[in-house]
């Protein structure tokens, strides 16, 4: 019997046994130039079909591969309903968190603000002073 933490690993495995086939996708001379776009197909028996996809335009053939196997590997994770979680990831969910809490004391300190600056009108009027 096969359990379903096997097969997800079986999965896993033989997406990252199929090699991807980048080819030139095209080629535009900007200013004296050159960017370079690639396509990258990734075909895998686990997905039963080819898929495709194409980067964007980049100096140099290097960023324009990298970009390419950027958007199939988000394909790939879109497709598994996986996600590429680093160290990084957590630093940034703490600062978002940390962003939500100060926007929440802006709010608060925004009002705070209003009622002093009603309270020193009222005092203004109060004492005839400008």
């Amino acid at each position: 019997m096969i359990t379903g933490q096997i097969v997800r690993s079986r999965t896993s495995w033989n997406l990252l046994r199929a090699e991807p086939i980048y080819s030139k996708h095209g080629i535009i001379e900007v200013v004296e130039i050159d960017y370079t776009s690639f396509s990258v197909k990734f075909n895998s028996m686990v997905i039963g079909f080819e898929t495709c996809t194409i980067g964007r335009f980049a100096k140099g053939e290097f960023l324009a591969r990298e970009d390419a196997a950027l958007f199939m590997l988000r394909r790939l994770l879109a497709w598994t309903n996986r996600e590429i979680v680093d160290f990084n990831h957590f630093n940034i969910k703490d600062l978002q968190v940390e962003n939500v809490v100060l926007g929440a004391q802006n709010v608060e300190l925004i009002v705070e603000n209003e009622k002093l600056k009603n309270e020193l009108k009222m005092l203004r009027r109060k004492y005839n002073l400008r």
